[in-house]
């Protein structure tokens, strides 16, 4: 019977050693994360300070190369295309997608955005005479507003990615091969030029804080 007690009493004792060795390492791994927390914290806020602003300068030194005198006197060329694909704002295919979109067009769109808002009212008029009720005449009252937006600091509220899906299902559908050259083409660049806004707008950025770089779009 005192050898039973003994075994139990000892057995009762390691696992009391064992409980508070865990507590002990889990405070301690709790400690250790806490203290760690603020560290990276501070690491990835301080990485993502520097990717904004490197960000804001290649924007900034697109403004000062293509569109000094506001957004839209930007015109969509080949040449924009690369040197937004050299500053990494676009990948390599949607680089090349643009480019296919925008060489197409160049040659027989006018391609600074003033141009193409003053495509859309034409474009929509004639829907409206031809389908008052055509779904086309909304998305394109949305993608006019947009581009009338890119001169405010504070990005529009449309959903600038379903106006460029919507422009798309048109361009490949039936009705579209219709469409003259020019109209055909002027689609196809407003659609490179909502997709370049997209990718210029603060809303595709990982903070806020891109909004007071993008000012630069205010600028006249």
């Amino acid at each position: 019977m005192q050898t039973i007690s003994a075994t139990a009493n000892q057995s009762a004792a390691m696992t009391a050693d064992t409980a508070a060795q865990k507590q002990v390492s889990t405070s301690v791994t709790k400690d250790s994360q806490t203290e760690a927390t603020p560290a990276v914290t501070e690491k990835t806020a301080a990485t993502e300070s520097v990717a904004l602003s490197s960000r804001a300068q290649k924007i900034q030194k697109l403004n000062e190369e293509f569109f000094p005198s506001g957004p839209k006197s930007l015109q969509i060329t080949s040449t924009f295309i690369e040197r937004l694909h050299e500053y990494g704002l676009i990948n390599d295919s949607e680089a090349d997608r643009l480019s296919t979109a925008v060489s197409a067009a160049e040659d027989s769109s006018p391609n600074q955005l003033k141009d193409l808002t003053l495509f859309i009212g034409e474009f929509s008029e004639q829907l409206k005479k031809d389908t008052p009720t055509h779904s086309l005449i909304d998305t394109l009252d949305r993608a006019k507003s947009i581009i009338d937006q890119l001169d405010a600091a504070k990005p529009s509220a449309i959903n600038i990615k379903g106006v460029i899906a919507e422009l798309s299902q048109y361009r490949n559908s039936e009705e579209a091969k219709s469409l003259s050259d020019a109209e055909y083409s002027s689609l196809t660049l407003l659609e490179a030029s909502l997709t370049i806004a997209d990718k210029l707008s603060p809303e595709t950025a990982s903070s806020e804080k891109i909004n007071h770089y993008l000012k630069i779009f205010n600028q006249s």
